[in-house]
């Protein structure tokens, strides 16, 4: 049964759309999967696309595909595991940056409790040049801050 993805009410195929995403590499090789996904019409009239769970809004890549970007990027450069999963480098980065947003909490200090260790690190970015500082939460190793520059201010303001 074909669902409203806002409502989540029972709602009327208007057509199937196929689309293809990329998947988690097998045995060495690129593995992409065609879906079928339902165009549905919508309370309002509109025609929208029905939700997949293990997929993002309008992504072409897998959750989990997009998990094994984004922790592949925290052991190596960029560039490197764009080279290794043949892809483009702002592709690598776009699917990491959105992952980190995604796993990274508010940062309203009512939503920090607990912290009884931080971490502080800086990190160079552009071969030296350009600097972020970056804060650990030390006992679950989470990140829970990421600035640009590596002054005492860029501390303070978080």
């Amino acid at each position: 049964m074909a669902r409203d993805p806002d409502t989540g009410m029972p709602a009327t195929v208007n057509t199937y759309r196929r689309r293809t995403v990329r998947d988690l590499p097998l045995a060495g090789f690129d593995c992409y999967l065609e879906i079928e996904l339902a165009q549905v019409i919508n309370r309002k009239g509109g025609r929208v696309l029905e939700l997949a769970e293990f997929i993002e809004k309008g992504s072409r890549y897998t959750s989990r595909f997009c998990h094994l970007v984004s922790g592949l990027c925290r052991h190596m450069s960029i560039s490197v595991v764009a080279k290794h999963l043949n892809l483009r480098w702002e592709t690598v980065k776009n699917i990491d940056k959105h992952c980190l947003e995604a796993s990274l909490p508010a940062l309203d200090p009512s939503e920090l409790t607990d912290l009884k260790y931080i971490g502080v690190d800086e990190v160079a970015r552009a071969k030296g040049h350009d600097y972020m500082t970056v804060i650990y939460d030390m006992i679950s190793g989470h990140l829970i801050g990421v600035e640009t520059g590596r002054t005492s201010e860029v501390f303070s303001k978080f």
